[in-house]
């Protein structure tokens, strides 16, 4: 079981969603469509946020979601701009 907590910007505002999926496990591309689908949102426009390279930025990025890297040290495969220090530093880009 895995929790989830899903950011969508919907028009000026953003809506924080918590939802569980069951069954799948990072970095299976299943788990990301499960969690996502249905909200009424492109991917383009889904913000997903996770502390890993391998098993949230790249599954993220490949199905098409905005996604960012919390990392307070450099990767050298996740652009900067991807990486943010911290939880805390999320409304910064928000």
């Amino acid at each position: 079981m895995i929790f989830c907590a899903t950011i969508l910007k919907h028009e000026s505002s953003f809506k924080l969603s918590f939802h569980l999926v069951i069954g799948y496990h990072k970095p299976d591309e299943r788990i990301f469509r499960l969690a996502y689908e249905d909200r009424g949102v492109d991917y383009s426009e889904i913000l997903h946020v996770g502390d890993s390279y391998i098993n949230d930025y790249v599954p993220a990025t490949q199905l098409g979601l905005l996604a960012r890297l919390i990392s307070d040290t450099p990767h050298a495969k996740c652009p900067d701009n991807h990486r943010i220090p911290s939880i805390n530093h999320l409304l910064n880009i928000l």
